[in-house]
């Protein structure tokens, strides 16, 4: 098998921490080249460890995120070289692991025979893809042009806006594939539930084999009750002793100002974790659902954004996207169509609500007996 690592890094203050090395390392295990690309900067004790697992180097400017990185390589140092390798990783640096020998992953992935892998599936209905942070390409896809294709026709090197980021490389990635008919799958699914926090959970129960470095960022933390923090700690500490928990928490303190001690000293606080909002409909179910009368998303932010590019820009019945009165409209117009108050368009229109459930439950209520709305979340 020959496989080409394509390793992307970013780092505000330039800093490859501790971590970064048992990375390279397992990546290194499992592939025959190494390419890592830089976003933004590195200083010269970071730019020395990479010298030590490639000459193939990549400095560029911080846009575009890893899809941007990815992008670049593809586009500007492979091209049509692309297609001499029999397998594409693309993976980041946002995470800690994996806890699991790479080696060992494949060997219990590839007798599935997925021509596009990661190690979380995501399927949330409305939305399905698998985790980008790490994702396997394979022979098919890449000899086939494919891979070439959609990173030349989809994703932006400089992109900068995080919703275009999320669906043109990650979600749309998944879409393009499967559309296409080549098979994927991944390594494990945690069912819904966030590893950001509620990163035990996705450890202990549904074997994912990292952390994310954001489960230690405070508002995570807060969010998901410290518990899960300290468990993941322990767990990673009893199952997998060749992983330096030391490296972990240099990093955790180095960017989020995070302190095991800190949490240590509170009294087990009880966390149940409460899966991520997941949608009523599939596309296909949407398809026959044949809405054929005009309709407005309601919403402007990231989830109207995101269920605009994942279904209703192909939906012809779409008059634009609506914000409640009283609301600024920070742009008149997205993605060609015009964003208007509420009492500027015919209540008589099917409204879908283009926002998170707790919002949607106000906005539903404020609509009641006036117009139609098609939710498109249901509870958890």
């Amino acid at each position: 098998m020959k496989r080409l690592s394509i390793f992307s890094f970013y780092d505000p203050d330039g800093i490859v921490d501790s971590y970064i090395s048992y990375l390279l390392d397992e990546l290194k295990s499992v592939s025959e080249g190494l390419i890592i690309v830089i976003n933004g900067m590195v200083n010269n004790e970071g730019k020395a460890l990479f010298k030590q697992y490639t000459d193939q180097i990549y400095l560029r400017e911080n846009k575009g995120f890893d899809g941007g990185a990815y992008a670049y390589i593809i586009e500007n140092v492979l091209g049509e070289s692309v297609r001499t390798w029999d397998e594409i990783i693309l993976c980041n640096d946002t995470f800690f692991g994996p806890f699991i020998p790479l080696k060992t992953i494949f060997a219990e992935v590839e007798p599935k025979g997925y021509d596009y892998w990661g190690l979380n599936f995501n399927d949330r209905k409305l939305w399905r893809f698998i985790d980008s942070y790490f994702l396997v390409i394979g022979k098919n896809i890449i000899r086939s042009g494919d891979l070439e294709y959609y990173f030349k026709n989809n994703v932006n090197q400089y992109e900068e806006d995080i919703v275009n980021i999320y669906w043109d490389f990650e979600m749309g990635l998944y879409s393009y594939i499967c559309d296409k008919g080549y098979s994927a799958g991944a390594y494990t699914n945690t069912q819904r539930y966030s590893y950001y926090n509620a990163p035990y959970l996705c450890l202990q129960q549904f074997k994912l084999p990292i952390l994310k470095k954001k489960a230690f960022l405070g508002a995570n933390i807060n969010l998901g009750g410290s518990t899960e923090v300290r468990n993941s700690i322990q767990h990673i500490e009893s199952h997998y002793p060749d992983y330096k928990v030391s490296d972990i928490l240099q990093c955790a303190e180095r960017m989020y100002d995070f302190r095991l001690e800190a949490l240590c000293s509170q009294n087990g606080d009880l966390y149940h974790p409460i899966p991520c909002e997941n949608g009523i409909y599939t596309t296909e179910e949407l398809d026959r659902m044949n809405i054929g009368r005009d309709h407005y998303i309601y919403g402007a932010g990231f989830y109207a954004k995101i269920l605009f590019k994942s279904y209703f820009h192909k939906r012809t019945e779409l008059k634009g996207f609506v914000v409640s009165d009283g609301e600024d409209i920070v742009t008149p117009n997205l993605y060609g169509y015009p964003v208007r108050h509420y009492s500027e368009v015919d209540p008589g229109a099917l409204f879908v609500l283009g926002v998170g459930i707790s919002l949607a439950k106000t906005i539903e209520s404020g609509l009641e007996g006036r117009s139609e709305v098609l939710k498109l979340w249901e509870e958890t």
